[in-house]
């Protein structure tokens, strides 16, 4: 494995020549749009992860990882807000309709307690969004996380940790969405002064 490898690097390495050119062109996005994919490196408790962040101003917008076990496959996660942090509004302000559907979605996932080892965790967490109070969520409602074989579309799979199963295909132009969604957030959370 190469030092601090280039994110093209591994994507022409791990993806056939169809999916690293679509790949390509997604990397063509993050850096029009000044999101970054520094190196990450391999996972200790996963070493089959190779896994890329995404950054906008130094911040987190999510990572891509790619999986030697799996050919022709990536997992990319975006953030929404943060783990515990309640300010939704401001994450949707100015976003379109999509977003706020995404992101009601993920409220609708209960906490089943799959991750008795977090103690941010269960039993779920309370949050405030567009004045509805929603309860006993899954905390890590906040995160999407895709994964497949095909750049068009990509397989969302639910927030539990243990329990996670694919919800649906969620065509790469929404994943965008949700990207500069985060991007947003984070330049108005700078701006604000409220980022931590």
């Amino acid at each position: 494995m190469l030092d601090k490898p280039k994110i093209n690097e591994i994507a022409r390495d791990k993806l056939n020549s169809n999916f690293a050119n679509d790949f390509e062109a997604f990397l063509n996005f993050l850096k029009q749009e000044k999101i970054t994919t520094p190196w990450r490196g391999i996972l200790r408790a996963q070493p089959h992860i190779i896994r890329f962040y995404m950054k906008h101003k130094g911040k987190d917008v999510g990572h891509i990882d790619f999986n030697d076990d799996i050919a022709n496959y990536i997992d990319i996660q975006v953030i929404t807000v943060g783990w515990l942090k309640n300010d939704f509004d401001v994450y949707l302000e100015g976003q379109p309709n999509e977003i706020f559907d995404m992101l009601t979605e993920r409220l609708s996932q209960k906490c089943i307690h799959c991750n008795t080892n977090h103690a941010n965790c269960s039993p779920g967490r309370s949050a405030e969004v567009a004045g509805k109070q929603y309860e006993k969520i899954c905390v890590a409602m906040t995160l999407y996380k895709f994964g497949g074989d095909n750049m068009q579309e990509l397989t969302l799979h639910r927030p539990q940790y243990i329990a996670t199963k694919p919800v649906g295909l969620v065509p790469l132009e929404m994943i965008k969405k949700l990207i500069l969604a985060r991007r947003d957030y984070i330049a108005k959370a700078i701006e604000n002064k409220f980022y931590n």
